[in-house]
């Protein structure tokens, strides 16, 4: 178990160095998950992520002061980087549901980062509400279908084991960094 934990911070160090640059602070492991603060030069951010080692990808959610967003790191093998050949950014289908909960119909942006290999899939957040982010609490697994124009499909699982104390952690952390920072600047009467 040790071994597998190991291996989920390097692949988990290596997203996060190559595609956004920053330094990890407070980590902490829950169950599946892991949840930590990224400071770059434009911030810091609370992260909690869960790696699928199956499809290489990892799901993320980071809360910000003003809210929180959705997407998934995947590094792509040498077939589908050759789709990216003509451009870094699309929109594809996708289709998100969580054990036997409804079905969420959406689009995602997709960013691809050639220097690091790293393609970005953020998740529409206008479909993605507090119900949403109950179910990621207190379900099992998290699916994500895409679907390509071609017909093909493509389907990710990530586990949800631990989800509910990174997710509460992180969104926790944000709100006294919040509540920290605005006592610098007490609003005018």
């Amino acid at each position: 178990m040790k071994r597998i934990f190991v291996l989920f911070v390097s692949a988990l160090m290596s997203f996060s160095t190559c595609a956004q640059d920053g330094d990890i602070e407070q980590m902490v492991r829950h169950g599946s998950w892991l949840s930590y603060k990224l400071c770059g030069f434009d911030g810091c951010v609370w992260r909690a992520v869960i790696n699928s080692y199956r499809h290489g990808s990892t799901f993320t959610m980071d809360c910000y002061p003003d809210g929180y967003k959705f997407f998934i790191m995947s590094s792509l093998n040498e077939e589908s980087r050759k789709s990216w050949e003509q451009g870094d950014s699309d929109e594809i289908q996708a289709r998100v549901r969580i054990d036997y909960n409804p079905i969420i119909n959406t689009v995602f942006e997709r960013n691809y980062y050639r220097t690091a290999n790293v393609l970005f899939s953020y998740f529409n957040m206008k479909d993605f509400d507090s119900l949403f982010l109950n179910q990621l609490k207190q379900g099992k697994t998290l699916r994500v279908q895409l679907l390509y124009p071609s017909g093909e499909e493509y389907t990710m699982s990530f586990s949800l084991n631990g989800s509910a104390k990174a997710l509460n952690r992180v969104r926790t952390k944000i709100f006294q960094q919040k509540t920290s920072d605005e006592n610098f600047f007490p609003k005018q009467e």
